[in-house]
């Protein structure tokens, strides 16, 4: 079966479905409701969840790709996301989270403490402590952890995260057909080279660059693929109903002249 479609046509039409986007791309000055309307169009407003991305403050958890100042979320943004029923979705992704960091961190954390945010983790001992400190984050379990599908399940076992991204590289595996929790699995519906990349050694390097660390890893594919769009209609007829899409245009802050 062809999983692959064409454009982002019909997205808009099903109910009862919610994306997690990317503001990756956003540079910092351009307002957020601006960008979500540009940038991801072709959805519904009230389909929009939660939005993936940094803060002005660059922190030690911070994973998933490099931290870039020109291109954050503002007060002003979080103002206006909070105002629309729209959550933050925080990238503390970084491989290489120690205890320090955490308590680094701590400040970070009580500022955006608050219902309807979430929490991207990779490193469990994170989860731990954020759901001791701060029950109030949802907690997912990152994409980079790589489940495969008859290891989903397995991750709510503990009842430590509410969510986990499964890799688009298992998009097409017929397997995901059996997940049980799926209304606890994050879908990625579009995607670059992460649908093909069998060693994302990427991560490690942003983990280490976020640090401030020697980076010592690279992009295995030198993020060559193209992007591909998933059929949606499929995962919605399986019962997956959390999505994430990652950035349409990577260039936005170029077409705007805002870098």
């Amino acid at each position: 079966m062809e999983l692959l479609v064409e454009d982002y046509e019909d997205f808009d039409k099903f109910d009862n479905i919610k994306f997690s986007v990317s503001c990756r791309n956003k540079p910092t000055v351009l307002p957020v409701r601006d960008f979500l309307k540009s940038e991801y169009g072709f959805l519904r407003y009230d389909q929009i969840d939660t939005v993936y991305g940094f803060t002005k403050d660059l922190v030690p958890l911070y994973g998933g790709r490099s931290f870039k100042k020109d291109f954050v979320l503002s007060d002003d943004d979080l103002s206006n996301m909070y105002e629309d029923g729209i959550g933050l979705r925080l990238p503390l992704s970084n491989s290489l989270v120690t205890y320090e960091d955490y308590k680094a961190s701590k400040s970070f954390l009580k500022l955006h403490h608050r219902k309807g945010n979430d929490v991207i983790i990779t490193v469990k001992k994170l989860a731990e402590w954020i759901r001791e400190d701060f029950p109030l984050y949802t907690i997912d379990c990152s994409t980079i952890k790589n489940y495969r599908p008859n290891q989903i399940d397995n991750s709510f076992k503990d009842g430590l995260y509410d969510n986990t991204v499964l890799s688009a590289r298992f998009n097409h595996d017929p397997e995901i057909a059996n997940i049980k929790n799926k209304d606890k699995v994050i879908v990625f519906v579009n995607s670059k080279c992460g649908w093909t990349c069998q060693t994302p050694t990427c991560y490690m390097q942003v983990s280490q660059h976020n640090k401030g660390l020697n980076e010592t890893f690279a992009c295995s594919e030198d993020g060559s693929t193209d992007k591909v769009i998933f059929d949606l209609k499929y995962y919605v007829d399986l019962g997956f109903s959390h999505f994430k899409l990652t950035p349409i245009n990577e260039n936005v802050g170029i077409t705007l002249n805002l870098l």
